[in-house]
C-alpha cells in the first residue's frame, strides 16, 4: 500500500459514519411511513431516553429533538384538554349503542385531535 492509497482508505472507512452525521434521521422525515419512523427513533433512543417518555410529564431531550410535553391523558372519551376538544359519552354509554362501526368513527376523532394537539 502506497501513502498515497491511504486518504482514501481512511475515508472509505469513514464514509458511513460520515454520512450517518450529515443525513437527515428518518424519523423526521414526515414523508416516512409512521411505522418506520417510530422503529428509528426507538433504536436512536437509550433506555432512559424511553423510560423518560412514558411519564407524564417528559422533559425535553434536545440530542433527539423531542420537545417536553406535559399532562396525562387516557382519551377514554375525548381528549383532555385546555383548548376546546370533543368530549364524547362515557366508555359505558358508547358501549350501550352496540354500534362498532360509530365507535370506530368516534376513536378516528379523538385520535386525529390527540395529534393535532
Amino acid at each position: 500500500m502506497t501513502l498515497r492509497m491511504i486518504p482514501a482508505a481512511l475515508l472509505l472507512s469513514t464514509l458511513p459514519a460520515l454520512l450517518a452525521q450529515t443525513t437527515k434521521p428518518r424519523y423526521t422525515d414526515p414523508s416516512q411511513p409512521i411505522d418506520a419512523r417510530v422503529a428509528d427513533l426507538i433504536s436512536q433512543m437509550t433506555l432512559e431516553e424511553k423510560a423518560a417518555e412514558l411519564n407524564h410529564l417528559s422533559s425535553r431531550n434536545d440530542r433527539l429533538h423531542i420537545p417536553a410535553w406535559g399532562g396525562w391523558n387516557q382519551t377514554l372519551h375525548g381528549v383532555w384538554s385546555k383548548t376546546p376538544t370533543t368530549l364524547f359519552p362515557t366508555a359505558i354509554g358508547m358501549s350501550a349503542t352496540w354500534d362498532p362501526a360509530l365507535i370506530h368513527t368516534i376513536t378516528d376523532a379523538m385520535s386525529d385531535e390527540a395529534r393535532a394537539l
